[in-house]
């Protein structure tokens, strides 16, 4: 049902409530409606049934058992203890049932409608303005004085920013008094001078003393963040950090997504996505933090320690790397460290999903020994098992005329010596492949996109000629560029220039059908009559020997272009290419001869030679 609206009392200044039954009349002083009449029907109030309400007692304080024809009243004791109890005698005493019916049916009238007034004046309770609310006279009613409904409980003195209550003295004098003492102003009468200034000063007192207090509490937390500060930087040069960051804990599993982390039960990219700490056995990250830098983990190694804290608790995981699994070629760009756990919070210390974690990745700390150390020129280490690692602030200097190697799993990888006039295949930085199928070096740019792309790199090709090298970056783009340019770059111009203009590729020996092809030759399938002649198998080389190549053919002869003959008497052929394709010493042909400009005739003889060429246009 809708909730009641009281009309505008412009147009109307009585209305009843239908949902209550109360009738209420606009009062224009003070401004508001106010309830003169409330009824409620007995059968609202009375249960009617051979069993009590269910829920006991719900909205009825009467219930008339139609079995016994008794009339109970629910009754609760000052524990809040209640029970049905009989109203009357037994229904033989008619009479008087029917009194206390009557009796009983107008004190309910009246409670309800005392009910529906105080519900009435609960939500008028309070006036807001700068000056004294009026104050009414008391109601009577039936010769009995009740407080007006007209009058407001509460005023809020929005000049001198005061709360005060209606009071009535034991005159029976009615004012409104402050709720508590002003601190802008002197107090009311009956409140002395000394005792305002007294409390006032005390409470001044306290502000300032509480305003030191956080004063100081600043300053402490201000050291304390230096102090942690400083404690990290000493951890990280006891156990520099290898990686850093923050990302957002996915319980479901996936890490597809920016600043995405997740951990699994197994190891290997297998298991089940897990919250508890102390269950993970894998951890996986996005490349990107939450804040959207780049990780790389490949530096991540067997032993090295990684931490995971919950932010805004203390709940955090410790786990020993076991092994780093590297998934950023593929669409989704993401890390998994294989881990084996350590320690954590407690047995239950757990990430929940949406929680921001902050991972660190530390080189475990050394036993103290000089591996700990950057060495200067000159140390030395006897163990031959010791791990070094070398980091410079400044520029280096390599000794000359010695030679070492930089090497990955004691295979070298990149050697630097010093070059010599008797070893000329020796280069003075060489770079080895570390294996098949893998890039011996890459450099690495950024893409239009923001990602960072190989731009340079060298790649396994095989073969008799060794690797290939593949460049992926800008393009000339106009003239004098420095940029370098591709096969394919030129090949566009050098076709685009061929096209237009068409290319003379040369003379050849003019070889019938039934001739042997010979190098420097072009070999038809007819005879010496051009207009029935439709293919053409070209050597790699022309007779003059400039040798064009199967690829330069295959990249520079298509489909539709037209090809011209002519030998020394000015015979002549143009056909229109339909197919090329490779032979194993030169290029197919086909073609269909345009009629019109096919004349003469092909001998075969070398006095009678062909000029071959092409061109997109006749």
């Amino acid at each position: 049902m809708p909730a009641f609206q009281f009309p505008d009392p412009l147009v109307q200044q009585t209305v009843k409530n239908p949902i209550t039954g109360s009738t209420y009349q606009w009062k224009a002083d003070p401004g508001k409606w106010v309830m003169t009449v409330s009824i409620r029907e007995v059968g609202d109030i009375v249960w009617e049934g051979d069993d009590e309400p269910n829920p006991n007692p719900g909205d009825y304080k009467l219930w008339y058992h139609t079995e016994e024809l008794e009339l109970y009243y629910w009754y609760e004791d000052v524990n809040g203890v209640g029970a049905w109890l009989p109203t009357s005698a037994p229904i033989t005493m008619l009479e008087d049932l029917d009194n206390s019916i009557f009796e009983l049916r107008r004190d309910l009238t009246s409670t309800n409608i005392a009910v529906r007034e105080n519900e009435n004046r609960i939500g008028r309770t309070i006036a807001f303005s700068d000056t004294a609310p009026t104050i009414f006279p008391d109601d009577e009613i039936e010769g009995e004085f009740f407080f007006s409904e007209l009058n407001y409980k509460f005023w809020y003195d929005t000049a001198r920013l005061e709360l005060l209550i209606l009071f009535r003295d034991e005159d029976g004098d009615d004012s409104y008094v402050p709720v508590s003492i002003p601190l802008e102003a002197l107090p009311d009468p009956g409140v002395s001078t000394e005792v305002f200034t007294y409390t006032t000063s005390r409470l001044r007192t306290a502000i300032e003393e509480n305003y030191l207090h956080n004063l100081n509490q600043d300053t402490s937390i201000d050291n304390i963040k230096n102090d942690i500060i400083e404690l990290e930087e000493e951890i990280d040069a006891i156990a520099p950090s290898v990686e850093r960051g923050v990302w957002k804990f996915n319980l479901g599993g996936a890490v597809s997504s920016r600043g995405q982390i997740t951990m699994y039960d197994g190891m290997d990219q297998a298991g089940s996505p897990i919250g508890l700490f102390k269950g993970a056995q894998s951890v996986w990250l996005n490349e990107l933090d939450s804040n959207g830098t780049p990780h790389g983990f490949a530096n991540v190694v067997e032993g090295d320690l990684l931490e995971l804290f919950v932010e805004g608790d203390a709940d955090y995981g410790l786990f020993t790397v076991v092994a780093t699994h590297d998934e950023t070629e593929g669409t989704n760009k993401y890390w998994v460290i294989d881990v084996e756990f350590v320690r954590s919070l407690d047995a239950e210390s757990k990430a929940d999903n949406a929680d921001n974690i902050r991972v660190k990745i530390i080189k475990p700390p050394s036993a103290g020994d000089n591996t700990s150390y950057l060495m200067k020129y000159g140390d030395t280490i006897d163990d031959a098992d010791s791990e070094v690692k070398f980091k410079w602030n400044e520029d280096v200097s390599l000794v000359a005329n010695e030679n070492f190697d930089i090497q990955i799993d004691d295979v070298p990888r990149i050697k630097i010596r010093t070059p010599t006039n008797t070893d000329p295949d020796t280069a003075a930085v060489q770079i080895e492949r570390f294996e098949d199928n893998t890039k011996s070096f890459a450099i690495r740019g950024k893409s239009i996109n923001g990602n960072l792309v190989d731009l340079l790199y060298a790649y396994g090709d095989g073969g008799d000629e060794g690797d290939g090298i593949a460049y992926y970056g800008k393009q000339p783009d106009k003239t004098n560029s420095a940029n370098i340019a591709t096969g394919g770059f030129v090949a566009k111009k050098v076709n685009k220039a061929i096209s237009a203009a068409g290319l003379l590729l040369g003379e050849y020996q003019y070889r019938r059908n039934n001739d042997s092809s010979v190098s420097g030759s072009i070999k038809s399938n007819g005879t010496t009559n051009p207009k029935v002649l439709s293919q053409f198998d070209m050597r790699e080389q022309n007779k003059t020997g400039v040798w064009h190549g199967k690829d330069f053919y295959l990249t520079y002869i298509v489909v539709n272009m037209f090809i011209h003959i002519h030998n020394n008497g000015n015979d002549s052929y143009v056909g229109k290419i339909t197919s090329i394709s490779e032979l194993s010493n030169g290029v197919r042909i086909q073609t269909n001869p345009i009629d019109s400009l096919c004349a003469g005739n092909f001998y075969v003889d070398s006095r009678y030679d062909v000029s071959f060429s092409y061109s997109k246009y006749f």
